[in-house]
C-alpha cells in the first residue's frame, strides 16, 4: 500500500506573522487543533486508513489557509510506499529449555511480529542463543555478537542499550542511539544469520507497559518495503515480557535479572 506524509517549505512559515513563528501559537488555537484531531470521526490517524486521509486532508486544508508553501514539487505530499502485516492468528511459541518445556501463552507472556512482506511464517527447532542487547556498536567498542555463531538461531535479546553511570558521552549517556530501536537490533541479527528475534519487553526499557500491547496495539503492524529485497532478513520476532523471560532463564538456570 502507498501512503503520504505532509510536508511543507519552512520558508513560508513566516505567513504567520511576527518576529518568530511560534509566536504565532495560542494556546487556545492549540488546544481546538488537539481537539479536532482527537474527535473519533479521524478514527485515530493511522496511516492508510480513512481516518488517516482525513487527518491529512485537515492537515493540508490548515497549511494552506495559513499560507504555508508546499513543499515537494508543488503539493503537499510525499508518497511513502508501506505494507501492513494484520494478525489473524496469535500463533504459539514453546522452548525446550535444557529438557524441560517452556510453553509460552499468546498476549499473556508474548505477541509475534511477522517481519516478511509475504506474510505469515514458522521457525522450528532452531537454536535458542542469549546476545544480551543484540548491539554491534564499533564507535562505542561494543559487539554483542563478537565470537558468537547465531546462523541459523532465534536470538534472544534486551531492550535497550548499555550504559555507564557518570559517562554521558558511553552510548550517548541518557540520549537514545539508533541501537535502541528495535528495528536495529532485527537488521543486525538478520545480518549475522539469525532467523528469529526473541525481544524481552520490560516496562523500564520500554518506557511503556506490556498492556499497552495486550489491548491491541499489537493487531497489525506496518513497515517500509525493503532497499534490498534479496537481502538478510529475520523470518519472524516475538516480544516476550518480563515474567515469561523470568521462567525461560530459570529454565536453563539462569538467574534473568543477573542477566540484565
Amino acid at each position: 500500500m502507498w501512503t503520504e506524509i505532509l510536508v511543507a517549505a519552512s520558508a513560508a512559515v513566516q505567513a504567520f506573522g511576527g518576529d518568530a513563528p511560534y509566536e504565532s501559537i495560542t494556546g487556545d488555537e492549540l488546544a481546538a487543533l488537539i481537539e479536532t484531531l482527537a474527535n473519533d470521526s479521524f478514527e485515530g490517524r493511522e496511516s492508510g486508513t480513512p481516518g488517516g486521509v482525513r487527518t491529512t486532508d485537515f492537515l493540508r486544508s490548515e497549511f494552506a489557509a495559513r499560507g504555508i508553501a508546499p513543499g515537494v514539487d508543488g503539493s503537499y505530499f510525499q508518497p511513502v510506499p508501506l505494507v501492513r502485516v494484520t494478525r489473524e492468528d496469535p500463533g504459539s511459541l514453546s522452548i525446550n529449555a535444557a529438557g524441560n518445556r517452556v510453553v509460552l501463552e499468546p498476549s499473556d507472556d508474548f505477541f509475534v511480529f511477522p517481519m516478511r512482506e509475504r506474510g505469515p511464517d514458522s521457525i522450528d527447532d532452531a537454536p535458542l542463543i542469549f546476545v544480551g542487547y543484540g548491539i554491534t556498536a564499533p564507535e562505542y567498542g561494543w559487539d554483542d555478537y563478537a565470537n558468537v555463531d547465531v546462523e541459523g538461531s532465534v536470538v534472544v535479546i534486551l531492550r535497550g542499550e548499555p550504559s555507564r553511570e557518570d559517562d554521558s558521552h558511553f552510548f550517548r549517556g541518557r540520549e537514545l542511539t539508533e541501537h535502541y530501536q528495535p528495528d536495529t537490533k532485527y537488521r543486525r541479527a538478520a545480518e549475522h544469520g539469525a532467523v528469529g528475534v526473541l525481544l524481552v519487553h520490560t516496562e523500564a526499557s520500554a518506557g511503556w507497559p506490556w498492556t499497552l500491547l495486550s489491548t491491541g496495539a499489537s493487531a497489525q503492524s506496518q513497515m517500509f518495503l525493503r532497499d534490498d529485497p534479496d537481502g538478510p532478513e529475520i523470518a519472524l520476532t516475538a516480544q516476550i515480557n518480563e515474567p515469561a523471560a523470568g521462567r525461560l532463564f530459570g529454565a536453563l538456570a539462569h538467574d534473568f535479572d543477573a542477566m540484565r
